[in-house]
């Protein structure tokens, strides 16, 4: 019987009017209704979700990698800096006139290698706050994502919610004010009882899913920004990690060439 209106029906208001006609077709057909319209909720959801997964990881990969070369970037002049902190020393030790104490010219080595060696201190001291500052504003950055999409899932669960319990409560009302008319027969009222319990049913049936799915949604999101969040710690901790590596390695090479160049000095004094 439903078939016969399903063509004509056009709104819901078209609907209501139906169960003055046939109850039961009519709660059929809110009951179809109803599954269209969560259907699609639940394709929006999905496709919020997917969207915002998609632009957490592609984030977190681009952060992760700017991270890891800018600290090579870093290692780098680290390791030039010692290099220039070498040069530094023969222009103005070697030229010293010969006659100059030794205890002079390794004072002044000393302090070379001490400015030097704060310089490149200093320069990978702003590094790693600039890592850690990038790691800060890329995980703020999945956050405003998550927090979006899961608005956004929370918007069409709740509209859609609340579209079909608008309708239901429509339906039943129109279903138990053709009841009570005086001129119902028994046979026809239960009918609309029956016909009251399926509409209902279908939309408690219908907040249901649309609860599963958004919780499920909600649930994916925090996960793959939480999992995304620990990636970007885990790359800022190992572009710190080579920074520091490189410090290491390039106030050794000052340390160790001034070492030598003072001990040459005093054995030759």
């Amino acid at each position: 019987m439903a078939g016969e209106y399903q063509d004509r029906v056009r709104s819901l208001d078209e609907l209501y009017a139906m169960f003055d006609h046939d109850r039961l077709a009519a709660a059929k057909m809110t009951e179809a209704t109803f599954q269209v319209d969560v259907n699609a909720a639940i394709t929006n959801i999905s496709e919020i979700s997917s969207v915002a997964s998609a632009r957490v990881l592609a984030d977190t990969q681009v952060a992760s990698a700017k991270m890891l070369i800018d600290a090579e970037v870093v290692a780098t002049r680290l390791s030039a800096g010692a290099e220039m902190a070498i040069l530094d020393y023969k222009s103005r030790v070697l030229g010293q006139d010969e006659h100059v104490s030794p205890d002079v010219v390794a004072s002044m080595i000393t302090e070379i290698g001490r400015t030097h060696s704060e310089r490149l201190s200093d320069s990978a001291r702003h590094s790693v706050e600039s890592i850690e500052r990038d790691a800060a504003a890329a995980i703020a950055k999945l956050k405003e994502i998550g927090i979006s999409a899961i608005g956004e899932i929370r918007g069409f669960a709740v509209a859609t919610s609340l579209k079909t319990q608008e309708a239901a409560v429509k339906a039943a009302e129109r279903l138990e004010a053709f009841r009570r008319q005086p001129y119902t027969m028994a046979e026809t009222a239960t009918e609309a009882d029956a016909a009251t319990e399926m509409v209902i049913d279908a939309a408690e049936q219908a907040a249901i899913l649309l609860h599963e799915a958004a919780d499920a949604a909600l649930r994916n999101l925090v996960a793959v920004t939480n999992e995304a969040s620990s990636a970007i710690l885990a790359a800022a901790k190992a572009a710190e990690d080579r920074v520091e590596a490189a410090l290491q390695k390039a106030l050794a090479r000052i340390r160790e060439v001034m070492r030598l160049e003072i001990a040459n000095y005093r054995g030759s004094g």
